[in-house]
């Protein structure tokens, strides 16, 4: 459901004009199936994920693939089964408000 409200305000949008970034979150990737991208080739096209964003402080930019007119797609992988214990184990060690403003600069960019 999330998915599928997500991918079709997201079409929605970019039908008017609007630019959309879509940040996946999802391990499966069901966001890039919906849009028709194989997220296995993604990893091959696309040599970062959000995972490498939040945790290794890697460009979020560089994790972005257009999937369609005016959207693009902030591309995640199963690394994010990690993530929380990532995080957890050692949340001194990952500042999430650096992180997610480096999102945010992707956000208004876009």
């Amino acid at each position: 459901m999330k998915t599928s409200m997500t991918t079709n305000l997201a079409a929605q949008l970019s039908l008017i004009d609007k630019k959309v970034l879509i940040v996946d979150m999802d391990i499966q990737s069901d966001v890039a199936v919906t849009f028709g991208q194989n997220p296995d080739l993604l990893e091959e096209d696309v040599e970062f994920s959000l995972y490498d964003a939040l945790i290794k402080g890697v460009d979020p930019k560089k994790a972005l693939v257009s999937v369609d007119k005016n959207i693009d797609l902030l591309v995640t992988n199963d690394d994010m089964l990690s993530f929380e214990f990532d995080v957890l184990l050692d949340a001194r060690q990952f500042p999430m408000k650096k992180r997610f403003s480096l999102l945010k600069e992707v956000i208004e960019k876009n």
